[in-house]
């Protein structure tokens, strides 16, 4: 099935599908998560990609060495025109039978010349020499264009290997997230006064999530009303931050995790709590040396809600280097 997959995003990125490809490839974006995923990341890497390239230095530097390549040829093209031009000419005053000069005109001719000294032609005979500073040049245009050439290679290399690694470590991330226990005081439906209704709709659905049902969308959008009208509640920043993480929006989950690390008036519980999941939003992410610094901050610290430290330090081993 890897093969298959790799086929068809092969054929979609080359623009070589048949129509049974492309329903097949709908299919499987509207079925298979996985594929989904994998076309998506293939997409925002050749995104990437054009959009570097667009901004290459080394690209405009190789566009400026086709072009004069360009006007080199041209002038070869020319060159061979006016050659065959000029053969043809030969080849017809070869064929043309030329008429017999008058034998009187021709003798008196001659006995004119007799006494005339030839004089040296006025006209310096032409150049035949190679220039080589004109091959030096082109040989070092070629060399460039070389290197440009690969230079651009290896930072589309280097582009793709960052994309597929960030990618494999995500699943890590998946591997090892879990939610935290609903421990607000909206736990149970009632617990709070009908002025608390978008606290108490977004843990029913926390709730929910927390039994195996997939909400996680519904969370983010319950949860984003709740710390519009609350922004300085550091608790429902955490339960935010966490839908987030849960939904795998990485890089907006840090914001609220980050907040609450920061809080030294919120519940300890919270606080302490926060760095872990801040580093899991950072590795989730990609940026792999602020996580290492949560996960760290997250095993530095005191009191006994440390209840992650184990996965914390196998999070930390795991990291690949920035």
């Amino acid at each position: 099935m890897e093969n298959r997959y790799e086929h068809l995003l092969e054929a979609y990125f080359a623009n070589t599908l048949n129509e049974a490809e492309k329903q097949e490839i709908k299919i499987l974006l509207a079925t298979d998560t996985e594929f989904a995923a994998e076309f998506a990341w293939q997409q925002s890497l050749a995104r990437s990609i054009r959009t570097q390239t667009a901004k290459d230095p080394f690209d405009q530097k190789l566009k400026e060495l086709e072009r004069r390549f360009r006007f080199r040829r041209l002038i070869l093209q020319i060159t061979a025109i006016a050659a065959s031009i000029a053969l043809i000419i030969f080849a017809y005053l070869s064929i043309t039978p030329v008429a017999e000069p008058n034998k009187e005109q021709v003798l008196q001719n001659q006995q004119e010349g007799m006494g005339k000294a030839e004089e040296p032609s006025s006209q310096p005979a032409p150049n035949t020499t190679p220039d080589p500073e004109a091959n030096q040049a082109e040989e070092q245009a070629e060399k460039e264009r070389q290197q440009a050439e690969r230079m651009m290679q290896q930072q589309r290399e280097q582009q793709l290997e960052n994309a597929r690694r960030n990618s494999a470590f995500q699943q890590t991330v998946v591997a090892n997230f879990e939610y935290f226990g609903n421990e607000s005081e909206y736990n149970t439906a009632g617990s709070a006064s009908d002025s608390k209704q978008l606290a108490l709709i977004a843990f029913a659905i926390y709730n929910d999530i927390l039994k195996g049902e997939d909400k996680h969308k519904e969370a983010v959008a319950a949860f984003k009303k709740l710390v519009a009208v609350s922004p300085d509640n550091s608790e429902f920043q955490f339960y935010y931050g966490m839908v987030l993480l849960g939904n795998k929006q990485y890089k907006d989950a840090v914001a609220p995790f980050d907040k609450v690390s920061r809080d030294d008036n919120t519940d300890a519980n919270y606080q302490t709590n926060a760095f872990y999941y801040l580093g899991m939003a950072h590795a989730g992410a990609g940026e792999y040396s602020k996580a290492r610094a949560a996960f760290q901050k997250y095993l530095d610290m005191g009191g006994a809600n440390k209840r992650f430290g184990k996965k914390a330090s196998m999070m930390i081993e795991q990291l690949p280097n920035e």
